[in-house]
């Protein structure tokens, strides 16, 4: 699990900010470590002082949770429209 800021270019592999407060408020209570990007972020925004802001950011989107299942799962999804061939059309001619 990696926390990102909604600005970059990963971000759109990211978890419903739902599910990523969930995800992030169990990891914050089990194991802190396993988030990776959080020392980055709290970093950048240090005004971010609790848990309790943490999981704010997260609700309100500023911060996304980018998993391995995820970013898998969309590149899956992209693969996978890459290799569908586009529809062919019939070709009208003129009389």
């Amino acid at each position: 699990m990696r926390l990102l800021k909604s600005s970059a270019p990963e971000a759109r592999h990211a978890q419903s900010a739902h599910d990523a407060e969930t995800r992030v408020r169990m990891a914050l209570q089990r194991n802190r470590s396993s988030l990776a990007g959080l020392d980055e972020l709290l970093r950048e925004h240090y005004t971010i002082n609790s848990d309790r802001d943490i999981l704010a950011a997260v609700r309100n989107g500023d911060w996304v949770l980018v998993t391995d299942s995820s970013a898998a799962t969309a590149r899956a999804r992209c693969k996978s429209a890459a290799s569908t061939p586009a529809p062919s059309r019939a070709r009208t001619t003129a009389r």
